[in-house]
């Protein structure tokens, strides 16, 4: 009962049920009374939660992209997708990296990952990862992973699709997602 104790409560939340009969009820007593489970979580072992990107995975030291793990992801997954942006971006939200078809076996993306999945183009119309790269002397800005667990196994799109197209194609196929955000500012020159 735990898989769709958990599919009912999130499309109950989703949804703003109400409690009563028939789902409705088996949603609650889901919530009273589902088997304790660990959440999906995104790490990095390159920077704490709301910590600093380290210099050497931005436009200031060598560009690549930092390792990544992450544990527990729901049953039924059958693939992932990782998207990075930057809220705080001057001009508005900018997407940095989107990786998709991520097989469900993976439970991690090594430093400088080429090859995982498919990568999508960002928006500096760039394929694969872009560093992070504030204005200099700007605030720190965020770098918000977010990793979904789909219950497709691939999604039908060309490599180099973007986040909209990739965030479309997913919509019917979620299962969970998770966060890891880190900050990052450059000094004036």
């Amino acid at each position: 009962m735990g898989d769709r104790c958990c599919a009912d409560v999130f499309a109950a939340r989703a949804a703003r049920v109400t409690w009563g009969h028939g789902k409705r009820a088996r949603v609650l007593f889901c919530l009273l009374f589902k088997e304790h489970r660990v959440a999906f979580t995104l790490s990095s072992p390159a920077f704490p939660p709301d910590g600093p990107v380290p210099a050497e995975f931005t436009c200031d030291g060598g560009g690549v992209s930092p390792p990544l793990a992450w544990t527990d992801a729901p049953d039924g997954t059958r693939s992932f997708v990782l998207v990075m942006h930057d809220p705080d971006a001057p001009d508005g939200e900018l997407t940095h990296w989107i990786l998709f078809n991520l097989p469900a076996e993976a439970a991690h993306l090594p430093q400088g990952v080429d090859g995982e999945g498919s990568p999508g183009t960002n928006s500096l119309d760039e394929i694969g990862y872009s560093p992070p790269c504030p204005p200099p002397g700007a605030s720190a800005h965020r770098y918000v992973f977010t990793l979904y667990a789909l219950s497709a196994d691939r999604l039908g799109l060309d490599d180099s699709a973007r986040r909209e197209a990739v965030e479309n194609a997913f919509e019917d196929h979620l299962l969970a997602q998770t966060q890891l955000v880190g900050m990052y500012a450059r000094p004036s020159h």
